[in-house]
């Protein structure tokens, strides 16, 4: 059965999404800003932590591929383990 959202948990919900949107936003004129206490990978790396979050798990599996690609890195398929 689907779970179902009361209208308090649903406002809910979008209050915390918005506050994260806002958090993003914030923390990307932080790392813009010349006169930021740190380097702009800090606060990049704060909104990749706050974003991964909302990524579903195959979403997760595509960037864990993409980020091999880039790296020139093997992931070992299922069937691989299953030999």
């Amino acid at each position: 059965m689907p779970r179902t959202e009361t209208s308090e948990q649903s406002a809910s919900d979008s209050y915390s999404n918005g506050m994260d949107i806002l958090d993003v936003v914030l923390l990307c004129h932080e790392a813009l800003a010349q006169d930021s206490p740190e380097l702009p990978s800090v606060y990049l790396n704060q909104i990749l932590k706050i974003m991964f979050d909302y990524l579903s798990s195959d979403q997760r599996k595509e960037v864990e591929v993409y980020l091999a690609k880039q790296h020139n890195i093997n992931i070992p398929n299922e069937n691989d383990y299953h030999s």
